[in-house]
């Protein structure tokens, strides 16, 4: 168990109950893209378009690390928690971050069976009385919104200064109205599913995706059924765990190695498939480090 330990602090996030959660920010990711979740606030503070901090060489600066990846978010959360009460983990040792506060519990996630830079927030109020609505703040200004009909889906397409790829804002419980200022643009539902899309020509493919992958089900059910297919996806132990935290860190492990490697199609300029950053984000190397491959 040496090295798994030395792993996760390497890796730079909490993995079980024994390191508390404070400790570090908590990452979620499926190959194709990272959220960051600050544990003190329950707010999501990064939302990456792909698996690795840069994405090309900057011919401005050749000698510089590169063009950095697209983070779309500066904070996302619920606007009727405070700082106090607040507690993260990771829902069954996967990739599924639970928030719980007293003003009620959420989840935040990047589903591997949605093969995109995806991210699910899910909220649900401690009680009918308690107020508040999700709220965001983007990481750079919003350029353009329009809402898309499409494929039976309503959603709203969001496109930023200085950003490639723009962000379809699905949601998952009910319509969204077009939202009446800048900042509302999660407040009409509690669930959502946020989807980068870096070519406009693939919206259409990429919307059918989301409809296939959510096939209908409610947000607590597609939580389940991540869950439950995670759980199908592991590979039983040859190891002797001495106790629970021991076979908490095994499967937390598995799970951050998982997320770790990019299942981004190679295409022309970018060959990043099957690649494995040396630290989830914001470590220093957030980047595929080709030498200790």
């Amino acid at each position: 168990m040496t090295f798994l330990r030395t792993f996760a602090l390497f890796f730079g996030v909490s993995l079980t109950a024994a390191l508390p959660a404070a400790a570090s920010h908590m990452v979620t990711g499926n190959g194709f893209g990272f959220a960051v979740v600050l544990p003190e606030t329950g707010t999501v503070s990064k939302f990456y378009a792909h698996p690795y901090c840069y994405t090309r060489h900057d011919p401005q600066n050749p000698l510089d690390e590169g063009i950095e990846t697209a983070n779309f978010i500066k904070e996302l959360g619920w606007s009727g928690v405070s700082g106090q009460g607040i507690s993260t983990d990771y829902e069954e040792d996967s990739q599924v971050i639970h928030i719980h506060s007293g003003g009620g519990d959420g989840v935040v996630y990047m589903p591997f069976g949605l093969e995109h830079a995806a991210l699910v927030i899910d909220w649900e109020s401690g009680s009918e009385n308690t107020r508040g609505s999700l709220h965001v703040e983007w990481n750079k200004p919003v350029k353009s919104q329009k809402a898309v009909k499409l494929l039976g889906s309503e959603f709203l397409q969001l496109k930023f200064e200085g950003v490639p790829e723009s962000l379809l804002l699905i949601p998952l419980d009910h319509k969204q109205a077009m939202p009446e200022q800048p900042g509302q643009d999660l407040a009409g539902a509690r669930a959502w599913v946020l989807v980068s899309l870096e070519d406009n020509d693939e919206l259409e493919a990429t919307v059918g995706d989301v409809n296939r992958w959510r096939a209908e089900l409610s947000p607590h059910d597609l939580e389940k059924r991540e869950i439950r297919e995670l759980e199908q996806w592991r590979v039983k132990p040859t190891v002797h765990f001495r106790d629970e935290d021991e076979r908490h860190l095994w499967r937390q492990s598995e799970v951050l190695l998982r997320m770790a490697q990019s299942r981004e199609p190679n295409r022309p300029g970018r060959y990043s498939n099957g690649l494995i950053v040396a630290a989830l984000p914001d470590g220093l190397w957030f980047t595929p480090w080709v030498r200790d491959m």
